[in-house]
């Protein structure tokens, strides 16, 4: 396989870097990224310490990373409970909460293609 069999039909780095959408795409590609919008998609407002116990494999340091960039994204809300103590919670905004389609049309692309490899093995 030579270099241009590995290359992406769609590079996200096009036009110079800081365009929001190459930027969330870039985002969305990270290994924790979508584990983290999906745990936010199924318990909603989380402190750091319950996501990083309900993530099995994830480093402080890249949770932390990843929030942080989600956050500058507005795709992760970062919530100050003013409590003794202070609490913070990650929730979705609207942004984040959409991705549940994207993340849906992904899975249902993936079933469909993996049916489509099969019927040519099988032909």
């Amino acid at each position: 396989m030579d270099q241009a069999d590995n290359e992406f039909v769609f590079d996200p780095v096009f036009e110079g870097e800081g365009m929001p959408v190459t930027d969330v795409i870039g985002l969305t590609r990270r290994k924790w990224t979508r584990t983290i919008i999906e745990r936010l998609l199924v318990e909603d407002g989380l402190r750091y310490n319950e996501l990083n116990e309900r993530i099995d494999g994830i480093s402080d340091k890249v949770l932390s990373e990843s929030l942080e960039a989600l956050e500058d994204h507005h795709l992760v809300r970062r919530t100050v409970i003013d409590d003794r103590p202070v609490k913070v919670e990650y929730s979705l905004t609207e942004a984040g909460t959409a991705l549940e389609q994207v993340i849906e049309a992904v899975d249902e692309w993936t079933d469909s293609y993996l049916d489509y490899l099969g019927q040519l093995e099988t032909s």
